[in-house]
């Protein structure tokens, strides 16, 4: 077992980082913008901020003063407190992903953050080092995937921090690769680097994301804050009047803003997918993504719960689709899309990409549609908003004077049955299901669609549902249960019922193999 250390001190400059990102704007606000009031309430507030960062200062240096870590042969054993301590011991059996987040604070340091996710939920759900050395996340990151050997404690990775804060320097958004100063980063031999995006797929995607409309909310937002300390309505009227005045000067602003506009959006995805790497080894899967705040996040292929592919109607027009891997482990809060894969690849790469990473996922070209039948109840299911507007036109439909008559009360009910009738077509065209060996998959969704595929082992719950109108035209509704944070809940509807029996003795055979891997153990 390894000596139990503090964290780094650098955690305490991090804090002190934070604590003063928070308290700059009522700094400003007090000392800035009311410098020259004398209001009690002004006086106390910056006597409140003083005594806010003081005990935010002290609790920074208390913190780090009674925390402490260490590892033994299968867990992370953390102790805080000194008076009341507190001990806790995270199994590395109960490790999910790793996820790796370094921000211009860490790279001008040369340090890193890691966070073991767990499948655990409140204080035991990760084991997070908000500043650590890439030497000592480097032996933690091979501790907890069972590479490392116990006695290859921290004192020879000490040994080891000079050297790996020099290279720190060239690393990239990914510690598994390295860059050639002739040439870009290529991955580790023992690592196989499955995409990276070519500039002609940033400059693609950055339209497909409409990530141009992004100087939109910026005006916006700077006009709002602006708005706070000086008077801009009058200003806005009159440039807004002589732009007016000229519609060669109205022309030319349109064409710079959307030159901007496109620019910024453009910038934007280089920002965050410059560096995307998609790689992987005989173990783990590993996704960098990031130019100046980088997140590298890994993930045992064995704990992969489940494989989703989405396409919104923009993707689907441009034959584009996201891979998102289902874990049970969280991504932090910041990071929700840390488990995407690239989220504009074209369909076919997607699919040959899962095939290269997870070669036991396998994903079958044919499923079966819904029947007709089931038409009927999808029709019935979207129906109710629609008939419930029309009840109340028969009831009660009052002409609006000057612009809405009774006549056309009634072409917008007629409009919503039309779209009642269209989004029910196509979430029941839409909608496939499939069962092939250990695997099932589905695709729903109208405009948008979804397609999901997972192994039986990997659902800890399902259940086959039958409402009254699915038992008269023989069909019934599957719900299955992933091992997700949060708790990943799916539902397939209106199949056909002796499909549903089937899936249910298929899924009872699971108990079968959890036997027989018993007994292996």
């Amino acid at each position: 077992m390894s000596r139990a250390k503090r964290y780094h001190p650098l955690v305490m400059l991090l804090g002190i980082w934070n604590l003063g990102k928070n308290t700059v704007y009522f700094f400003f606000f007090l000392f800035v913008l009311k410098a020259g009031s004398d209001t009690a309430w002004v006086k106390y507030g910056r006597l409140a901020l003083f005594a806010a960062a003081g005990i935010g200062l002290l609790s920074i240096g208390w913190s780090w003063l009674t925390r402490r870590y260490q590892l033994d042969d299968t867990s992370f054993r953390l102790e805080s407190g000194v008076f009341v301590k507190s001990k806790k011991v995270i199994p590395f059996a109960k490790i999910q992903n790793t996820n790796r987040h370094t921000t211009l604070f860490h790279r001008i340091f040369k340090v890193t953050a890691i966070r073991f996710e767990t499948g655990m939920e409140g204080d035991d759900a990760a084991v997070e080092f908000r500043v650590i050395s890439y030497a000592e996340a480097d032996r933690l990151e091979k501790r907890v995937a069972g590479l490392a050997r116990p006695e290859e404690d921290s004192d020879a990775a000490d040994g080891r921090e000079e050297q790996v804060a020099a290279e720190a320097a060239a690393r990239t958004a990914s510690p598994d690769s390295t860059r050639s100063p002739e040439g870009p980063r290529t991955p580790k031999p023992e690592r196989m680097l499955h995409f990276s995006p070519t500039r002609k797929d940033l400059i693609k995607a950055s339209f497909t994301s409409l990530s141009f409309l992004v100087l939109i909310p910026v005006l916006f937002s700077l006009y709002s804050k602006a708005e706070d300390f000086i008077d801009l309505e009058d200003t806005a009227q009159g440039l807004l009047a002589m732009l007016m005045s000229s519609w060669w000067l109205a022309a030319a602003v349109i064409v710079l803003l959307s030159g901007v506009s496109v620019a910024l959006g453009i910038a934007v995805t280089f920002y965050k997918y410059g560096k995307f790497e998609i790689s992987s080894d005989e173990e783990r899967i590993y996704i960098a993504k990031g130019m100046v705040e980088t997140t590298v996040f890994s993930i045992a292929k064995e704990k992969v719960q489940g494989v989703e592919i989405t396409q919104s109607l923009m993707k689907r027009l441009l034959s584009l689709a996201e891979v998102r891997l289902i874990t049970a482990g969280g991504a932090g809060d910041e990071e929700r899309e840390v488990n995407s894969l690239y989220p504009f690849l074209p369909v076919q790469r997607a699919y040959c990409l899962i095939a290269e990473m997870l070669p036991a996922y396998e994903i079958s070209p044919e499923m079966s549609p819904l029947p007709r039948r089931s038409w009927g109840t999808s029709m019935f299911k979207y129906g109710w908003f629609w008939a419930a507007a029309t009840l109340v036109l028969l009831c009660y439909s009052p002409p609006v004077p000057g612009w809405m008559s009774f006549v056309d009360w009634w072409m917008i009910t007629a409009g919503l049955f039309i779209w009642t009738l269209v989004w029910s077509l196509l979430n029941h065209w839409n909608t496939a299901y499939a069962i092939h060996g250990h695997f099932l998959q589905f695709r729903t969704g109208g405009l948008t669609s979804r397609l999901f595929i997972s192994k039986r082992e990997k659902m800890i719950e399902v259940k086959v549902t039958r409402n009254v109108l699915q038992r008269w035209l023989g069909l019934a509704s599957v719900h299955l249960v992933n091992r997700a944070r949060p708790v990943l809940h799916q539902k397939l509807s209106d199949v056909p019922a002796d499909w549903g029996q089937s899936f249910y003795a298929w899924y009872a055979e699971r108990t079968r193999e959890v036997r027989i891997q018993e007994d292996s153990v």
